[in-house]
């Protein structure tokens, strides 16, 4: 099963994009993106603090954040950011070969999605 291996963000102003990072390892996974009305945790869909006004769902599959002992492979599973766009992000599941990560924007835009060798990212426009 492939591992997250890590989370990054970055903003690149020049360009016009804030991105956020998934470091794989193994094959990169597939993955559902959409808007979300508020930034949820788990099944149960109570509320996780992730700055932001409009929030993205990214949802990976099959992946795991966790070694087989249970121990977290993401050195940060939240972290808030001060990008133009990208306003932070919190991992809010890693169970039965799902990962779902909620990330807040300062305002709802158009996003692309990118896959490299061993990584996922995500651009959003600024």
């Amino acid at each position: 099963m492939p591992v997250i291996t890590a989370i990054r963000t970055g903003t690149h102003p020049g360009c016009g994009y804030d991105r956020i990072v998934f470091n794989i390892r193994g094959p990169v996974p597939g993955y559902d993106i959409r808007y979300v009305s508020k930034a949820a945790a788990g099944a149960a869909g109570t509320g996780s603090a992730v700055p932001g006004r409009w929030y993205l769902l990214i949802t990976i599959h099959p992946a795991q954040g966790h070694s087989g002992s249970g121990a977290s492979t993401i050195a940060r599973l939240a972290a808030a950011t001060g990008y133009p766009m990208l306003r932070g992000y919190a991992v809010t599941g890693d169970f039965d070969g799902v990962i779902s990560v909620a990330v807040g924007l300062a305002k709802a835009t158009a996003f692309r999605v990118g896959q490299l060798p061993d990584r996922l990212y995500v651009d959003v426009a600024g």
